[in-house]
């Protein structure tokens, strides 16, 4: 699904917030301080998955690994939390916060029954946990923008082997799929990106970032492509609510946070995957 050996480009990167004042200089921000008062609890889960996906003769090697997966998953939520929180301090109505889900917030494996499971990564239920104090505050609610089926993601969290342990922080109104567009992109994503939305209303995505994109076929995938679509679409049926989108793609770095859609790329750091 991904390659780990593209980089990305400059063009387009994260927005980044400057103190304001010399105390933020040195006082924690609040993803470090979600990460110190959750590091001890996403290592123990951490342990558990490797564990639980690893063979018993392979557990010990896998284990020596343990600091690159608390690494990841450390990038993962602190890149969320830091993007949640500046784009709530300048929203006035609910924000949506859209997860992919394959290497994303979790990842599948074949178990011994030759069933599918899928995995919740270990960082994810406790920032769920964190940004439930926004969705009660009604500031924020969770959902999914993903290639699984719409049906599907409604059945899985229904299913404690699939994605139940988290069904109850997912607003089953924002349950997205970008499944089924696949056959518009006969060419290269940001070609057909820039025949569908250049110079538009609609378009989504930063000019230069197509640009450059237009001369890197391997930039923006029909997987970035296909997600574009259907966020134009969620966008366009919500205009007023601000969108954040967490992706293992590269799209999310691509957004014009002027149109009120903001991303995080997982690409190049945070990305989920099992130990096998």
């Amino acid at each position: 699904m991904t390659n780990d050996n593209i980089e990305i480009n400059p063009k387009g990167p994260e927005t980044f917030i400057a103190p304001t004042n010399n105390e933020n200089l040195t006082q924690p921000n609040k993803a470090e301080l979600f990460w110190n008062e959750n590091e001890a609890v996403i290592s123990e889960e951490t342990i558990k998955l490797i564990k639980t996906c690893t063979r018993p003769d392979y557990f010990e090697e896998e284990l020596e690994d343990l600091e690159k997966y608390i690494e990841t998953e450390k990038k993962f939520a602190t890149a969320v939390v830091e993007k949640v929180e500046n784009v709530l301090a300048n929203s006035t109505k609910e924000t949506f916060l859209l997860f992919d889900i394959d290497e994303t917030i979790a990842a599948v494996k074949l178990r011994e029954n030759n069933q599918y499971q899928t995995f919740i990564r270990p960082a994810v239920i406790p920032l769920f946990n964190y940004l439930k104090m926004y969705i009660d505050a009604q500031k924020l609610k969770i959902g999914f923008l993903s290639s699984r089926g719409k049906e599907a993601m409604e059945n899985q969290l229904q299913d404690e082997n699939q994605l139940l342990p988290i069904a109850n922080f997912i607003d089953k109104d924002l349950i997205f799929s970008s499944r089924g567009l696949e056959d518009e992109y006969y060419k290269p994503a940001a070609e057909i990106l820039t025949e569908k939305y250049g110079n538009t209303e609609d378009n989504l995505v930063k000019d230069e970032s197509l640009a450059y994109c237009s001369e890197d076929y391997y930039c923006l995938t029909t997987g970035d492509g296909t997600k574009i679509d259907r966020l134009t679409s969620i966008k366009k049926d919500h205009p007023d609510n601000k969108i954040i989108v967490v992706d293992d793609f590269i799209y999310p770095r691509t957004l014009n946070e002027n149109k009120g859609v903001y991303g995080v790329s997982l690409r190049n750091s945070g990305l989920f995957s099992l130990p096998w």
